[in-house]
């Protein structure tokens, strides 16, 4: 695991801006999206405006999540991996969360450091030469954001074909302590205030983290972000949960290193997702 780290961009070259892989067997409602585990810039216009160095997309990336929840299909879950860096366009952000210091033809003074296009990496250092042009980001919505949405939206349109229900899974890791050097939890399910998601699925994921001593808090500070809101209807048979972990429960945080603990988050991932996929969710409806 310790050589894919230098590896990753470069293997990553090749592929498309997302992929969307399906149950192997025994599939459940659950559907698993990554979005921020990519490191890939493109070359040409894309990638243009990303100035940062693989050292910062490391850092700036839910490193190794994808590979966290890479068993999804064999356990009976959709898994839906982004491979471009958010560097390139943030999956996790509104169309409108942009500014003036980002997009040329924005109405807002500039306020935003991690919109849909960041201003600055996460240690504070400028991404941008200059804003986008209306047409540069238009060109990236069209070859990323858009397609990577309509592909979920589908996906949770087909889970409910099937089962009557949707359950979404938003996989992200955080930094394990604030920027104050206060220690974060190891576990944050964030439904904004329970209001994404049904109870059995948030308790599900809440006792599930417990039980196995970690430390969890829901909703602090991470609520939910823009694929939690957007998709979260449980009156709809849609329930969307966001779920952060600490990275220093499976890598070095100052290398991006994996530690010795990795397998066990991934057991602990694997053990989430066959608990979401074994609530009621009612009879498969279409084969």
């Amino acid at each position: 695991m310790e050589s894919n780290r230098k590896a990753l961009a470069g293997a990553r070259a090749a592929l498309t801006p997302f992929s969307l892989t399906r149950p192997l067997a025994n599939e459940s409602p659950v559907i698993v999206e990554v979005p921020h585990a990519g490191l890939y810039v493109p070359p040409g216009p894309l990638g243009a405006h990303v100035t940062s160095s693989e050292e910062e997309r490391l850092r700036d990336a839910d490193i190794f999540v994808d590979e966290l929840f890479r068993d999804a299909p064999s356990i009976g879950a959709s898994l839906l991996v982004a491979h471009w860096s958010r560097h390139v366009i943030d999956l996790n952000r509104s169309l409108t969360d942009v500014d003036a210091a980002t997009v040329e033809t924005s109405q807002r003074a500039p306020y935003l450091k991690y919109g849909l296009i960041w201003r600055t990496t996460g240690r504070g250092r400028s991404l941008l030469l200059r804003p986008l042009t209306a047409y540069e980001l238009a060109a990236i919505v069209d070859e990323v954001h858009a397609p990577y949405h309509r592909a979920l939206a589908a996906e949770i349109e087909r889970k409910l074909r099937l089962f009557g229900r949707a359950i979404l899974l938003a996989a992200h890791s955080m930094p394990s302590t604030d920027a104050r050097g206060n220690r974060r939890a190891d576990i944050v399910p964030g439904t904004c205030g329970r209001t994404t998601a049904a109870a059995d699925v948030v308790n599900a994921v809440d006792h599930f983290a417990s039980s196995l001593g970690f430390i969890v808090r829901h909703d602090e500070p991470y609520r939910g972000g823009y694929t939690t809101q957007t998709y979260g209807k449980p009156g709809l048979r849609v329930d969307a949960i966001q779920i952060e972990i600490s990275r220093s429960l499976y890598v070095i945080e100052d290398d991006q290193r994996p530690h010795a603990q990795f397998e066990r988050i991934r057991q602990f991932a694997n053990g989430l997702m066959r608990q979401l996929g074994s609530l009621e969710h009612g009879r498969c409806i279409q084969t």
